[in-house]
């Protein structure tokens, strides 16, 4: 239950890219840990925004540009 509460917490933020996002997977940094991402291609450094979490996998989306 506490993960559940935690996945659900973390729609909506902005996490930045750790492991570049490439052919669908990557990794984003959440607080001090590493969770697995998938979405489109993002480089490392790059911000995204969270729109789902399941279990351990965070789906996200590029943030649009200026």
């Amino acid at each position: 239950p506490l993960l559940n509460e935690r996945g659900a917490s973390l729609v909506g933020r902005i996490l930045v890219v750790e492991e570049a996002i490439e052919q669908g997977r990557g990794k984003v940094k959440v607080d001090d840990s590493i969770w697995v991402a998938e979405g489109p291609d993002a480089a490392v450094g790059q911000q995204v925004r969270v729109v789902s979490v399941t279990g351990t996998l965070v789906r996200v989306e590029l943030i649009a540009g200026p």
